[in-house]
C-alpha cells in the first residue's frame, strides 16, 4: 500500500494521560505558555529559596514566580519550552499534554486504526446484530463484545484488523499550540449554551500541519489466511475455518472503495451533528468540514477522519445502537442502552439529543472542532 499525506484540518489532540496546572506546571505570559522546567528554576532562585518555593507551589498561587525576580517574564529562561496560545486561556488551570515520541509530536498509528475500526464496525452492525439478548449482560448493563467478535473475529488471531497497519505519524516539533476545550451543552427547550466551569487546556498539533503515514494493506496474508482456512480447514474437518468473509469484497477492491466507506460514514456522521446542533458558534466549522468531506467523494482519492479526544460519541461509537430497526430493539430496551450511555441521568421523556455535548474551541471568525484530519493518496 502507498505511502499517504496527512493533512489536520482542525486541531488534533492525542493525549498522554498527563495534566499540567498553572503556577505549577505552566505559566502564561500573554499569548505564550511555558512549561515549567524545575532545575532551571533552582538554577536561578538558589537552593535557599527551595523551601519558600515549595511552599507557595502548595498553596496553587502565582507568588511561586516572584522568587525569579527580574527573570519572571524570561519564559526561555525557566522553561523546557513555550507554547502559542490559540484563543482566551485566561482562568483555565488545566493543561492536558500532547502525546509525544522522541519528544516530537505524534499521532499514534492505532488512533487512525481505531477510527478505521468504527467504519468497518457500524458498516456490518445491522447485519449482524441478532437481538438484545446479544449485547446485554445484566438488567442495565450491556456490551457490545460478542457483536465485535461476530464482525471482526472472536479472537486476536482471526481479528480481521490485523490486517491493516498504520505507521505513527511523528510531526516537526514546532507544529504545537494550546487551545482551550469548551463543552458545548444542549439545556432543556432546544437551546445550546457553553457549559459553565467545564473547561481545560490542551496541547493540539495545530490545523494545517502536514506529514506522511505509511498503511499497509497486508493483502498476501489475507489471501494465506483464506487459502489456509478453505482447503486445509475443509480437508481436516469439513468445516471452513476462513473468519472474516464479510470482509472479502473489501479486501479484493483497491484502497479507494476503503476510502469511499469511510467517506460515506464520516458525511452521515456530520450531517447528524449539523442537524440536531442549530447553534452559529459551530454551523460554519461543520458547514467546512461537509464540504471537504464532498469534495473527496468526487473520486475518492482522499479521505476525512476524526481522531483522538474531543471527537465525540458519534464519531467513536457511529452511533449504531440508534439505527437498529424497532423489531429488533424496542424503545425501551433502547433507553435503557443510552441511561447507561449517559450515566445514569434520565429527561424524563424530554427529546433531549444524543449527545448532548460537543466539545470545541471557541474563536473568531470559526470556532474550532477537534480531531480532522485528510489522508490522501500521493
Amino acid at each position: 500500500m502507498p505511502t499517504l499525506k496527512l493533512k489536520t484540518l482542525t486541531p488534533v489532540h492525542i493525549g498522554n494521560g498527563e495534566k499540567w496546572y498553572r503556577h505549577i506546571h505552566f505559566v502564561q505570559k500573554q499569548r505564550i505558555i511555558g512549561i515549567v522546567d524545575e532545575r532551571k528554576v533552582l538554577d536561578i532562585i538558589g537552593a535557599d529559596k527551595i523551601e519558600a518555593w515549595v511552599r507557595n507551589i502548595d498553596e496553587g498561587n502565582e507568588a511561586v514566580y516572584q522568587l525569579l525576580g527580574n527573570r519572571k517574564d524570561d519564559l526561555p529562561a525557566y522553561c523546557h519550552y513555550t507554547l502559542p496560545v490559540s484563543g482566551n486561556a485566561s482562568g483555565i488551570n488545566e493543561l492536558k499534554v500532547q502525546y509525544k515520541t522522541l519528544n516530537r509530536p505524534c499521532i499514534p498509528g492505532t488512533s487512525i486504526k481505531g477510527a478505521l475500526r468504527t467504519v468497518l464496525f457500524n458498516d456490518k452492525a445491522d447485519a449482524v446484530f441478532t437481538g438484545i439478548n446479544q449485547i446485554r449482560k445484566g438488567a442495565n448493563e450491556f456490551s457490545s463484545i460478542k457483536l465485535e467478535e461476530a464482525i471482526f473475529g472472536e479472537s486476536a488471531n482471526h481479528n480481521v484488523m490485523r490486517f491493516f497497519r498504520f505507521g505513527d505519524v511523528i510531526c516537526a516539533t514546532d507544529v504545537l499550540e494550546v487551545y482551550p476545550v469548551q463543552l458545548l451543552n444542549y439545556y432543556i427547550g432546544n437551546n445550546w449554551d457553553v457549559k459553565r466551569g467545564q473547561h481545560w487546556l490542551a496541547e493540539c498539533i495545530k490545523p494545517g500541519t502536514r506529514a506522511t503515514l505509511r498503511m499497509d494493506f497486508i493483502n498476501d496474508t489475507v489471501n494465506r489466511n483464506r487459502y489456509n482456512a478453505y482447503t486445509i480447514g475443509n480437508k481436516t474437518t469439513g468445516g471452513n475455518y476462513w473468519r472474516n468473509q464479510s470482509f472479502d469484497n473489501l479486501f479484493k477492491q483497491d484502497i479507494t472503495g476503503l476510502f469511499a466507506l469511510i467517506n460515506d460514514f464520516m458525511l452521515r456522521a456530520i450531517e447528524i451533528d449539523i442537524e440536531s446542533i442549530d447553534d452559529p458558534r459551530l454551523s460554519d466549522a461543520y458547514s467546512n468540514i461537509k464540504k471537504e468531506i464532498k469534495r473527496c467523494k468526487l473520486d475518492n482519492r482522499s479521505v476525512v477522519m476524526r481522531i483522538g479526544a474531543n471527537s465525540g460519541w458519534n464519531y467513536t461509537t457511529g452511533g449504531w445502537i440508534c439505527d437498529i430497526d424497532e423489531h429488533r430493539i424496542n424503545d425501551d430496551d433502547l433507553d435503557r442502552i443510552l441511561k447507561v450511555c449517559r450515566k445514569g441521568r434520565v429527561y424524563n421523556n424530554q427529546d433531549v439529543p444524543m449527545p448532548k455535548t460537543r466539545k470545541f474551541s471557541q474563536a473568531e471568525p470559526i470556532s474550532h472542532l477537534f480531531g480532522f484530519i485528510k489522508l490522501s493518496l500521493q
